[in-house]
Protein backbone atom coordinates (compact mmCIF):
# COMPACT_ATOMS: atom_id res chain seq x y z
CA UNK A 1 0.00 0.00 0.00
CA UNK A 2 1.07 3.60 -0.75
CA UNK A 3 1.99 5.83 2.46
CA UNK A 4 1.84 9.22 2.88
CA UNK A 5 5.23 9.24 4.00
CA UNK A 6 8.36 7.53 4.47
CA UNK A 7 11.06 8.18 6.65
CA UNK A 8 14.45 6.97 6.07
CA UNK A 9 17.89 6.58 7.39
CA UNK A 10 21.26 6.79 5.48
CA UNK A 11 24.20 5.61 8.00
CA UNK A 12 27.85 4.84 7.42
CA UNK A 13 31.33 5.80 8.65
CA UNK A 14 33.12 9.13 7.48
CA UNK A 15 33.52 9.26 4.05
CA UNK A 16 30.85 6.68 3.33
CA UNK A 17 28.73 9.24 1.43
CA UNK A 18 25.53 9.23 3.68
CA UNK A 19 24.56 13.05 3.98
CA UNK A 20 25.25 12.25 -0.31
CA UNK A 21 22.69 9.58 -0.39
CA UNK A 22 20.43 11.92 1.99
CA UNK A 23 21.07 14.93 0.23
CA UNK A 24 20.21 12.76 -3.25
CA UNK A 25 17.23 11.42 -2.00
CA UNK A 26 15.40 14.41 -0.51
CA UNK A 27 16.13 16.31 -3.71
CA UNK A 28 14.58 13.68 -5.91
CA UNK A 29 11.07 13.53 -3.61
CA UNK A 30 11.24 17.77 -3.98
CA UNK A 31 11.46 17.41 -7.90
CA UNK A 32 9.31 14.97 -7.53
CA UNK A 33 6.79 17.24 -5.68
CA UNK A 34 6.76 15.84 -2.60
CA UNK A 35 7.62 17.90 0.86
CA UNK A 36 11.10 16.88 3.02
CA UNK A 37 13.04 17.21 5.98
CA UNK A 38 16.66 16.19 6.78
CA UNK A 39 18.54 16.14 9.85
CA UNK A 40 22.15 15.35 10.32
CA UNK A 41 23.97 13.45 13.05
CA UNK A 42 28.02 13.41 12.98
CA UNK A 43 29.75 11.45 15.33
CA UNK A 44 33.48 12.87 17.33
CA UNK A 45 36.00 12.25 14.37
CA UNK A 46 38.72 10.65 17.01
CA UNK A 47 36.03 8.37 17.15
CA UNK A 48 35.79 7.48 13.25
CA UNK A 49 33.43 10.25 11.96
CA UNK A 50 30.37 8.31 11.67
CA UNK A 51 27.61 9.90 10.22
CA UNK A 52 24.01 9.62 9.50
CA UNK A 53 21.38 11.56 7.04
CA UNK A 54 17.94 11.23 8.92
CA UNK A 55 15.26 12.13 5.82
CA UNK A 56 11.63 12.27 5.97
CA UNK A 57 9.50 12.94 2.48
CA UNK A 58 5.67 13.38 2.86
CA UNK A 59 2.72 14.60 0.43
CA UNK A 60 1.92 16.82 3.34
CA UNK A 61 4.34 19.98 5.06
CA UNK A 62 6.74 18.27 7.99
CA UNK A 63 6.88 20.30 11.16
CA UNK A 64 9.06 17.36 12.81
CA UNK A 65 10.78 14.47 13.31
CA UNK A 66 8.79 11.32 13.09
CA UNK A 67 8.46 9.03 16.16
CA UNK A 68 10.14 6.32 14.09
CA UNK A 69 12.15 5.07 10.99
CA UNK A 70 10.79 2.97 8.18
CA UNK A 71 14.15 2.48 6.66
CA UNK A 72 17.67 1.72 7.94
CA UNK A 73 19.85 2.13 4.86
CA UNK A 74 23.65 1.14 6.44
CA UNK A 75 26.39 1.58 3.92
CA UNK A 76 28.76 0.69 6.31
CA UNK A 77 28.77 -0.83 10.14
CA UNK A 78 31.62 0.84 11.76
CA UNK A 79 31.06 2.53 15.01
CA UNK A 80 26.98 3.10 14.16
CA UNK A 81 26.17 1.77 17.53
CA UNK A 82 26.03 5.36 19.18
CA UNK A 83 23.21 6.59 16.75
CA UNK A 84 20.95 3.89 18.19
CA UNK A 85 19.37 5.67 20.53
CA UNK A 86 18.35 9.26 18.17
CA UNK A 87 16.96 6.61 15.22
CA UNK A 88 13.99 5.05 16.60
CA UNK A 89 13.36 1.93 15.04
CA UNK A 90 10.95 -1.15 15.82
CA UNK A 91 9.57 -4.76 14.60
CA UNK A 92 7.85 -2.37 11.57
CA UNK A 93 11.09 -1.12 10.26
CA UNK A 94 13.31 -2.35 7.32
CA UNK A 95 17.18 -2.49 8.01
CA UNK A 96 19.11 -2.89 4.46
CA UNK A 97 22.50 -3.72 4.44
CA UNK A 98 25.19 -5.27 2.37
CA UNK A 99 26.11 -8.98 3.48
CA UNK A 100 29.46 -7.41 2.63
CA UNK A 101 29.73 -4.72 5.20
CA UNK A 102 29.40 -7.53 7.90
CA UNK A 103 26.86 -8.02 10.51
CA UNK A 104 23.94 -5.86 11.43
CA UNK A 105 25.32 -3.81 14.86
CA UNK A 106 24.28 -4.86 18.13
CA UNK A 107 22.34 -1.65 19.36
CA UNK A 108 20.32 -1.15 15.91
CA UNK A 109 19.43 -5.33 15.50
CA UNK A 110 17.88 -4.72 19.62
CA UNK A 111 15.18 -2.85 17.39
CA UNK A 112 13.91 -6.14 15.92
CA UNK A 113 13.06 -4.95 12.48
CA UNK A 114 13.79 -7.44 9.44
CA UNK A 115 16.96 -7.52 7.92
CA UNK A 116 16.90 -7.05 4.23
CA UNK A 117 20.46 -8.37 2.65
CA UNK A 118 20.99 -6.36 -1.01
CA UNK A 119 24.85 -6.08 -2.47
CA UNK A 120 25.45 -2.74 -3.25
CA UNK A 121 28.86 -2.68 -4.71
CA UNK A 122 29.77 -3.83 -8.35
CA UNK A 123 30.81 -7.45 -8.39
CA UNK A 124 32.91 -7.07 -11.33
CA UNK A 125 35.10 -4.21 -9.97
CA UNK A 126 38.58 -5.58 -8.89
CA UNK A 127 39.92 -4.57 -4.77
CA UNK A 128 41.81 -1.58 -6.99
CA UNK A 129 39.49 -0.51 -8.96
CA UNK A 130 37.31 -0.04 -6.06
CA UNK A 131 40.02 1.60 -3.79
CA UNK A 132 40.96 3.68 -6.85
CA UNK A 133 37.39 4.70 -7.90
CA UNK A 134 35.42 4.55 -4.73
CA UNK A 135 32.63 2.20 -4.01
CA UNK A 136 29.56 4.79 -4.86
CA UNK A 137 27.43 2.56 -2.53
CA UNK A 138 25.80 5.64 -0.95
CA UNK A 139 24.61 6.30 -5.03
CA UNK A 140 23.73 2.78 -5.44
CA UNK A 141 21.55 3.39 -2.18
CA UNK A 142 19.67 6.70 -3.17
CA UNK A 143 18.78 5.23 -6.24
CA UNK A 144 17.64 1.80 -4.41
CA UNK A 145 15.47 4.02 -2.02
CA UNK A 146 13.93 6.63 -4.55
CA UNK A 147 13.10 3.81 -6.41
CA UNK A 148 11.27 1.57 -4.03
CA UNK A 149 9.64 5.31 -2.97
CA UNK A 150 8.60 5.30 -6.34
CA UNK A 151 10.39 8.37 -7.32
CA UNK A 152 10.52 9.20 -11.42
CA UNK A 153 14.02 8.10 -12.72
CA UNK A 154 14.41 11.44 -14.22
CA UNK A 155 14.19 13.37 -11.11
CA UNK A 156 16.80 10.85 -9.59
CA UNK A 157 19.35 11.36 -12.49
CA UNK A 158 18.93 15.06 -12.46
CA UNK A 159 19.30 15.72 -8.98
CA UNK A 160 22.67 13.61 -9.12
CA UNK A 161 24.05 15.57 -11.81
CA UNK A 162 23.02 18.32 -10.28
CA UNK A 163 24.74 17.12 -6.59
CA UNK A 164 27.53 16.32 -8.61
CA UNK A 165 27.85 19.34 -10.97
CA UNK A 166 31.61 20.39 -11.64
CA UNK A 167 32.36 16.93 -11.27
CA UNK A 168 34.61 15.37 -14.08
CA UNK A 169 33.00 13.46 -16.62
CA UNK A 170 34.30 9.95 -15.53
CA UNK A 171 32.96 10.56 -11.98
CA UNK A 172 29.93 11.53 -13.37
CA UNK A 173 29.67 8.40 -15.85
CA UNK A 174 30.60 6.13 -12.64
CA UNK A 175 28.00 7.62 -10.20
CA UNK A 176 25.66 7.41 -13.15
CA UNK A 177 26.18 3.64 -13.70
CA UNK A 178 25.90 3.35 -9.33
CA UNK A 179 22.68 5.02 -9.66
CA UNK A 180 21.03 2.99 -12.64
CA UNK A 181 21.95 -0.35 -10.67
CA UNK A 182 20.74 0.67 -7.57
CA UNK A 183 17.21 1.57 -9.36
CA UNK A 184 17.29 -1.44 -10.76
CA UNK A 185 17.78 -3.41 -7.64
CA UNK A 186 14.54 -2.22 -6.53
CA UNK A 187 12.68 -4.91 -8.39
CA UNK A 188 14.11 -7.88 -6.69
CA UNK A 189 14.00 -6.05 -3.09
CA UNK A 190 11.19 -7.33 -1.08
CA UNK A 191 10.12 -4.17 0.25
CA UNK A 192 7.10 -2.39 0.11
CA UNK A 193 8.21 1.55 0.31
CA UNK A 194 5.93 3.08 -2.36
CA UNK A 195 4.70 6.80 -1.44
CA UNK A 196 1.22 8.15 -2.52
CA UNK A 197 1.16 10.61 -5.67
CA UNK A 198 2.63 13.99 -4.44
CA UNK A 199 0.75 17.04 -4.79
CA UNK A 200 2.81 18.77 -7.65
CA UNK A 201 3.99 22.62 -6.58
CA UNK A 202 7.01 24.07 -6.56
CA UNK A 203 9.28 23.67 -3.57
CA UNK A 204 11.83 25.82 -1.46
CA UNK A 205 15.14 24.04 -0.63
CA UNK A 206 16.37 25.89 2.53
CA UNK A 207 19.58 24.85 4.18
CA UNK A 208 20.27 26.02 7.74
CA UNK A 209 21.71 25.32 11.40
Amino acid sequence: MSGASLAVVFAGSGGSGAMTAGSLFLRSAARAGYYGLMTQLFGPQVRGGEAAALVQVSTEPIECQPDRFDLFVALDWEKLDQFAPEIPLDERSTIIADPAAGPVSPAIAKSGARVIAVSMSDRNATRLERALRGRRTNVFAAGLIGALAGLDTAALRESLAQVLEGKPADVMQLNAAALSAGIEAADSTDVDASLAPSHRAARWRITGN
